[in-house]
């Protein structure tokens, strides 16, 4: 017993950011003020999907359109430092429509980032989801940035292209791995 209560001590973690959409999300997610010239954003709403099996538990973002760009941004609960801890980004999602050529990426800003002005171009830390295009291309990305310079994982990893749930995560090891 006392071996498995000192080993307890050393998996714990902590969650930075944890959203299941409930009352009061619009207040908790923003959308840039100004975007460049010729970028429509799309619009969202809460949806559960056309299949679930609790519909509160289960819903999330469901974009409305189709070739439109998507930008939202939140804060984490806390500042955070990964020098001494794993990193792990976890999402889910489901392609309700038909894509073509899409990406489905989470970024990571540093806090200092102007967020009125978000953008595709603008830097981020981390940039990690699925990028399909046609029937050929279905990869996810894992692009890293350090001092100013992006480092992108050269190994594929495949992305689903279908009407199912998927969860992608990604774990960034106090090593580097």
């Amino acid at each position: 017993m006392m071996f498995f209560l000192y080993f307890f001590s050393f998996v714990n973690s902590k969650v930075y950011l944890e959203e299941r959409f409930t009352q009061g999300w619009e207040q908790r997610w923003g959308r840039p003020s100004y975007v460049r010239k010729g970028i429509q954003l799309g619009k969202f709403r809460l949806s559960a999907g056309e299949y679930y099996g609790d519909e509160k538990k289960q819903r999330g973002l469901e974009t409305m359109d189709a070739r439109r760009f998507y930008l939202l941004y939140t804060n984490f609960s806390h500042i955070f430092d990964t020098r001494d801890k794993d990193l792990i980004l976890q999402y889910t999602l489901r392609l309700n429509l038909y894509v073509d050529c899409s990406g489905f990426y989470i970024k990571l800003f540093n806090s200092d980032e102007d967020f009125h002005y978000l953008s595709n171009e603008s830097v981020y830390s981390i940039m990690f989801g699925p990028d399909i295009c046609g029937a050929v291309q279905k990869k996810t990305h894992i692009i890293l940035n350090k001092d100013d310079a992006y480092y992108s994982y050269l190994k594929g990893v495949s992305c689903y292209k279908d009407h199912l749930t998927h969860a992608y995560t990604l774990i960034i090891r106090t090593n580097n791995t």
